[in-house]
């Protein structure tokens, strides 16, 4: 039955019927071919194997429907996987093109996401050199635009940030200038006079303070001033500048006019004029 399709045999092996018209009841013996020993051996009604016969390859069903009889189909094994192949081939060429499209589109997926990523990205380098004035248009509502408005508020807040900076080190400078020209409207720490000797320290308890202290000497007589402005602060500091403007003019006129010596309450009057001025009512010593 090597070149048949259907055979029909008895249970003995003998052929009854084949498809070919030429072995048409032809007492042919088949009991040694490998699809008649399986069925032989198979206590199934219904089977299938796989077998070779002169090195090919088969593949063959067996049916035992009754009264002894076999039908045995055999296939060459190219021609029965034919059908398998083709399908496997369409199958493949299908995989390869949807394959062809996930990339293509996984490739304009990935540059629909990394494209925002990359302006963020540049974003930062730009505000590495120094370029705070960035304004990054979201481009979607999702993740990514909200870390996009989230960068314009940082650049923003970056801004703010350095000018608050600028200014605070500008007003410590100005501080540190104010203490020091404060330091110098103090007087030395130890003063000797013939009635009278003084010694002195002086620390502010911030940069800049309300305290002063100072005195002059005019001929015979000797002026000595303590003060004390309210609060603390440069603008206390201020203040303290403007009392020993006050007092250098009063020395001023005492040395050059020994019998106008001012008494200490026409020296507190006129202080209390200049520096009531120099505040504004706003700060009192």
């Amino acid at each position: 039955i090597q070149e048949s399709e259907v055979t029909l045999t008895d249970r003995e092996g003998y052929l009854l019927f084949d498809k070919r018209s030429e072995q048409l009841l032809q007492k042919k013996y088949l009991g040694n071919h490998p699809l008649f020993e399986q069925t032989q051996k198979n206590k199934f009604a219904k089977g299938a194997t796989e077998y070779q016969v002169n090195d090919e390859a088969y593949l063959g069903s067996y049916t035992k429907p009754g009264f002894g009889l076999r039908v045995l189909v055999q296939t060459p094994w190219a021609k029965a996987m034919r059908a398998t192949y083709s399908l496997t081939e369409k199958f493949l060429l299908l995989a390869g093109i949807a394959i062809g499209i996930g990339i293509i589109a996984s490739v304009f997926f990935a540059k629909s996401i990394t494209a925002p990523v990359k302006r963020l990205y540049d974003a930062t380098k730009e505000v590495a050199k120094g370029n705070f004035e960035l304004n990054i248009k979201p481009q979607s509502k999702d993740e990514i635009g909200a870390l996009s408005s989230s960068f314009n508020t940082m650049s923003k807040k970056i801004v703010e940030l350095i000018e608050e900076s600028k200014e605070a080190v500008r007003i410590e400078n100005e501080v540190a200038i104010a203490s020091t020209v404060q330091q110098t409207l103090i007087p030395t720490s130890e003063f000797k006079h013939k009635n009278i000797s003084i010694s002195s320290h002086y620390e502010s308890a911030s940069e800049c303070g309300g305290d002063w202290w100072g005195f002059f000497t005019a001929h015979n007589k000797l002026a000595i001033f303590v003060a004390d402005a309210t609060g603390h602060g440069l603008p206390s500091a201020l203040l303290t500048a403007s009392a020993r403007s006050c007092f250098s003019v009063m020395q001023k006129i005492a040395e050059e006019n020994p019998e106008a010596f001012l008494s200490p309450a026409d020296m507190l009057s006129y202080a209390n004029r200049a520096i009531y001025d120099a505040a504004q009512g706003n700060i009192m010593m």
